[in-house]
Formats: C-alpha cells, structure tokens, sequence
C-alpha cells in the first residue's frame, strides 16, 4: 500500500502536470499600446486569439465610469430628488426614477468589464487560426460581421449609433412640475442617461467600444 507521503506527491505531481497542460493550451500575446491577446488552442488543433483592450468606459479602473465607484445616481447624487436653486422646488429625479442607485451600473459602482475574463478589459476581435496558421475567421466578439480591419466593437448599450439611448438624443425633455409648485408649468430636465449631451454615455457617443 501506498504511503501517506507516495500519495501527497502523486497529487502533487498531478496538479503540476495538469498546470502545465493548462499553459500550453491558453497563454498571452502582447498587442502593443496596453494591448493583448488571450490565445487559447483547442483540442481540434484550432487557435482563437481575442484582443483585449483596455475598457474605454473605465479606462481600467473597473469602477462605473459614470457614478466613479460611488453607485450612486450622478444626477441627484443619491437623494432620489433635486431642490432647484432659488426656487427650492423640489423635482424628483428621472435618472434613477428616485431609487438614488447610478442607472448605468445598477447600484453595483462596478463598471461591465469587471464581469469580463479580464476585470479592465474589454474584448475586441476573436481571430480563428487553423493547425498550419492561416488565418480561419476574424470575427467581432460581439457577434456582427466578419472583419480584420479593426480591433473594436459596437457599443453593447447604443447598438452602435452613439445616442444616448434614453432620450434619443434630445438630451432632456419637459417635465411636469405644477404639482410641487401648485401651478400648471413645466420645466426642462436635462437627460440622466446623458447628463443632457445627447450622446451614449458608454462609449461617449462613438458607438464603438
């Protein structure tokens, strides 16, 4: 029988040969200019080297890029409201529907790319390499069409046309305050998604990741 120590080392021995097989199958390339390639070889014979970039959202800090980290509503800075100045009206806030928690992140402070394979990264193009190296497919990781001219992708949140997606690019709208102010008027509320530039606050209206 074995003993005690005999069976220490063969685990030993098994978790390094298989750290060893997960290297050679999964390894990085560098891309230049903050870049790189996660490369992995499947058992087919086949290659896929998707570029990560540094996430244009948070720059790499992994934080909302809109509540800095703070998951609180940028607007009404997490009151749920806003008192305007000189007035003292009290407008409930239309970015956060008057829950204080940043619309963008959810409440998390978390930017999307912390979810990701590489937390400050977002992934680009996913090129397919066959056993002799030549190039399968280049492919969008986001799934739109084939390519190898550009390493990035359409905007998750605009679909890539680089208008704020709440208000449509009208960058606010007219809201009604009579009923805090006990008469029939209506006041201009800039857009929370946008903060009344019109524009995709992920990809600050290039609509491109």
């Amino acid at each position: 029988m074995k003993t005690t120590i005999q069976k220490y080392a063969l685990f030993i021995g098994f978790v390094f040969l298989t750290i060893c097989i997960h290297a050679q199958n999964r390894w990085r390339e560098d891309a230049g200019y903050g870049m790189f390639y996660d490369c992995k070889r499947m058992s087919n014979g086949l290659v896929s080297k998707t570029l990560y970039r540094t996430c244009i959202a948070c720059k790499g800090a992994v934080s909302c890029g809109s509540c800095y980290g703070t998951a609180r509503c940028s607007i009404c800075q997490g009151r749920g409201g806003i008192v305007t100045a000189g007035y003292g009206r009290y407008i409930p806030c239309v970015a956060c529907y008057q829950s204080g928690r940043c619309r963008i992140c959810k409440g998390s402070g978390k930017c999307e790319c912390a979810n990701k394979d590489f937390p400050g990264y977002m992934p680009g193009m996913c090129t397919l390499y066959g056993s002799d190296g030549r190039i399968i497919s280049s492919t969008n990781y986001s799934g739109g069409g084939s390519s190898s001219s550009t390493s990035s992708r359409s905007c998750s949140s605009c679909g890539g046309t680089g208008v704020c997606k709440r208000c449509h690019g009208k960058c606010g709208d007219y809201k009604d305050t009579g009923y805090y102010t006990g008469s029939p008027s209506k006041s201009w509320i800039n857009c929370g998604g946008c903060n009344g530039n019109g524009k995709c606050s992920i990809c600050r209206g290039t609509g491109r990741l």
